[in-house]
């Protein structure tokens, strides 16, 4: 199924620049890293090959979260809010703060994601999953599953209700359903839901989103001190 915002979200790009770390085979439990071009190291004595430490990589994160970035403002300087025209008059404030996630007045558990974190890395993780279900299944499915966790609403600094249960319907007791038709649709249509969110909460600017996916994904050498 197309990824949301496919003809203007680089997804491909950011899916080639996380890659799960095989360099020690005896670790079974998968973990994300920035993929690692090949370079040339000239010194004064001899050539030999390196490595460019996931630079061009982190540069393809910083070009993904500037593509965020500009489509989120798009968005929100033309949202109509005709979902909301629909309802009652007297209930219409109240449904358009229900979409600022500032509003969420969840516990503030210092373990969890803050939710302009968990939004976005959840809208990441099912587009991610949509794109390349046998590279992320087993991440999501393991280290990386805390973002869906909140997006369902399962743990502290949840989504709302509203929110997080239409998406329980693509899980199950074993954890994400077959992506078939229907699956997949519901994950689409979650992610169009998170991205609604993003838009009509306070902005977050390029560099800002860029360090989210660094901490969501743990692949933090360029936005951390050594």
């Amino acid at each position: 199924m197309t990824n949301h915002l496919s003809h203007a979200l680089p997804w491909n790009a950011l899916n080639e620049a996380l890659v799960v770390d095989r360099r020690d085979p005896n670790v079974t439990s998968q973990r994300l890293v920035l993929h690692r071009e090949k370079v040339k190291i000239l010194n004064d004595e001899n050539d030999r090959t390196g490595t460019d430490n996931g630079l061009a990589a982190w540069k393809k994160v910083q070009h993904f979260a500037r593509c965020v970035a500009t489509q989120v403002e798009e968005f929100r300087s033309t949202d109509k809010w005709r979902d909301v025209d629909k309802i009652d008059p007297r209930d219409q404030e109240a449904e358009k703060t229900k979409f600022d996630h500032t509003s969420w007045d969840n516990f503030r558990n210092m373990w969890c994601m803050p939710e302009e974190m968990s939004v976005l890395c959840g809208y990441i993780d099912i587009n991610m999953l949509l794109l390349d279900e046998k590279k992320w299944r087993p991440l999501l499915s393991d280290r990386y599953s805390l973002g869906l966790q909140q997006c369902k609403g399962d743990t502290d600094r949840g989504h709302p209700d509203w929110l997080a249960i239409p998406l329980r319907e693509a899980f199950n007791e074993g954890g994400i359903r077959k992506l078939d038709e229907e699956v997949s649709g519901i994950l689409l249509g979650h992610a169009k839901k998170l991205f609604q969110v993003m838009y009509r909460s306070p902005l977050q600017d390029a560099e800002k989103i860029a360090k989210w996916i660094a901490l969501g994904y743990g692949v933090v050498e360029y936005v951390l001190p050594a």
